[in-house]
């Protein structure tokens, strides 16, 4: 993971270190599943753990991921706080199960979503030539509707053909929105009739400049408006 100033995992860090590194990163360790030819999934989630702090030796940049018991509330307030994605719940007697999701492994989501309106798109390059690169994104204020960000990640190819073909009744010639996008890619326009809810995986940091930043690599579900 790519860590912020302040210590904070930020995927769009991530995105940009593939890159160019430009952020401290760091290789955390969560579990251990073979020993020396071992297998250890049927051992406990706790057994692993603690067979694994005996082989690592945490130094910079490499870390063994801890846990807190009894507390769960507390760092999922934290993680709302920060602006993190969400806490994982384990069951400490639980074993792995290789292929197969368990209840016994909980992902709780922390991450802000919000909705916006589509409001076009950017033609689409390489193997989205086919469908669109981004959704352009806006949302009403004070009766108008302004450009806000765009996005295009968290597609599947299906998502995408699914989405292009929602879109392809609704081509307009002009953009819907009051202050177009200026940006290099090519776009078209669509008139604003669909909605999308965006699931960040930091979440917006400020009004304005940096809902680009949690526009960037957020999932998106496109439905229609009521």
């Amino acid at each position: 993971m790519a860590l912020d100033e302040e210590g904070i995992p930020r995927f769009q860090l991530l995105q940009k270190w593939q890159k160019r590194p430009t952020a401290p990163v760091v290789y955390v360790l969560f579990d251990l599943l073979w020993d020396n030819g071992r297998d250890l999934t049927g051992k406990s989630v706790v057994q692993r753990r603690e067979r694994l702090q005996e082989l690592v030796t945490p130094v910079t940049g490499i870390q063994v991921e801890g846990y807190l018991e009894k507390r769960g509330i507390d760092l999922f307030q934290l993680a709302k706080e920060k602006g993190l994605e969400g806490i994982i719940a384990k069951r400490k007697r639980s074993k792995y199960q290789p292929g197969r999701r368990s209840p016994d492994w909980l992902k709780i989501k922390a991450r802000p979503q919000q909705e916006f309106v589509v409001c076009g798109f950017t033609e689409g390059e390489g193997s989205r030539l086919r469908s669109f690169g981004a959704l352009l994104l806006g949302g009403y204020r004070n009766g108008k509707l302004r450009y806000f960000g765009h996005s295009g990640s968290g597609f599947s190819e299906k998502g995408l053909q699914e989405t292009i073909e929602r879109l392809k009744p609704l081509f307009i010639d002009k953009s819907p929105v009051v202050n177009p996008p200026k940006i290099p890619e090519r776009t078209n326009g669509s008139d604003p009739i669909l909605s999308v809810r965006l699931l960040s995986p930091n979440g917006p940091r400020t009004e304005s400049c940096d809902r680009r930043r949690f526009l960037d690599g957020a999932v998106i579900r496109v439905q229609r408006k009521s």
